[in-house]
């Protein structure tokens, strides 16, 4: 019985298990090898296996390619050309389905939710903070998320408020109400109050 040294996905059990190289009738593995050797103009070293292989676990049949090229090492030691562990990359067909990349979504989020009517000082910087999140640039994006809010406030005008004084609005000179900067919070809140956020994105932006 001849194990493969490295546990591969088998789309049966849904999950990297055991397998074996199956042989035939006449005791021949079905495996079929090649190298660099058997071409002249070959400008990389290189070794490769295709088997068919067989699961341990439910008995299903797989076609597996074992690769390995001299380019294809991890440095052990100090010494670059003597300390050198190759490795194999397993491939097996049918192959593992791939696990959604975090970026992808975050494409497809921007695509569901693309905007027609958006100011052009919201969707500028939208854009750019989704560009810092794809290239995780954490600092950028959180930075983007309070500036994409500040932006959604002064469009809506909310920025200032009266200056209160014992329950009273401050008058100036003039007689008008004099007028404060609003904080973070305080433009949140209002985004709440006038129901341009609900409850649930209030306690993101606020987390944020």
């Amino acid at each position: 019985m001849d194990i493969v040294s490295e546990k591969i996905y088998c789309r049966a059990c849904k999950r990297k298990t055991n397998h074996i190289i199956v042989i035939n009738e006449h005791g021949h593995k079905l495996q079929l090898t090649d190298s660099y050797l058997n071409y002249e103009e070959s400008d990389v070293a290189f070794d490769v296996e295709y088997s068919i292989v067989q699961c341990r676990g439910c008995d299903s049949f797989s076609f597996l390619r074992k690769y390995n090229d001299e380019e294809m090492f991890n440095i052990t030691g100090p010494d670059f050309y003597i300390d050198r562990d190759y490795y194999y990359e397993y491939t097996v067909y049918p192959e593992e389905p791939k696990k959604q990349n975090p970026l992808e979504k975050l494409l497809q989020f921007k695509e569901k939710f693309e905007f027609k009517h958006l100011p052009d000082l919201i969707s500028e910087i939208r854009n750019e903070t989704i560009n810092a999140h794809k290239h995780r640039m954490n600092l950028l994006c959180n930075t983007g998320i309070r500036m994409i809010i500040e932006a959604i406030c002064k469009v809506n005008e909310i920025d200032k408020r009266p200056k209160m004084k014992k329950g009273e609005i401050v008058l100036d000179k003039e007689n008008k109400p004099v007028m404060v900067n609003l904080n973070l919070f305080e433009k949140i809140e209002e985004l709440h109050e006038r129901n341009l956020i609900d409850e649930k994105q209030k306690k993101n932006t606020e987390s944020n």
